[in-house]
């Protein structure tokens, strides 16, 4: 894989350091799936794309509800 840099919060920069090295890798390999996907769809912006996702996800039954407990798993 290749790195690259993204700018993000002060915020959301200490806290990516103060998660695990595994919590950091698992969720750079899901950036990269959803970078990858938004780039092949050739969106300018990332936030309808996330939201299609959100819509399908909810067809098929996820809600807020399932993520806030996948969330405190982490």
């Amino acid at each position: 894989m290749e790195k690259i840099v993204l700018e993000v919060s002060e915020q959301t920069a200490r806290q990516w350091r103060n998660k695990p090295t595994m919590v950091r890798k698992r969720l750079a390999e899901q950036m990269n799936l959803i970078l990858q996907s938004a780039l092949d769809k050739e969106q300018d912006d990332l936030w309808p794309f996330l939201e299609s996702i959100r819509t399908k996800a909810e067809k098929k039954g996820f809600n807020d509800e399932i993520l806030a407990a996948i969330l405190d798993e982490a």
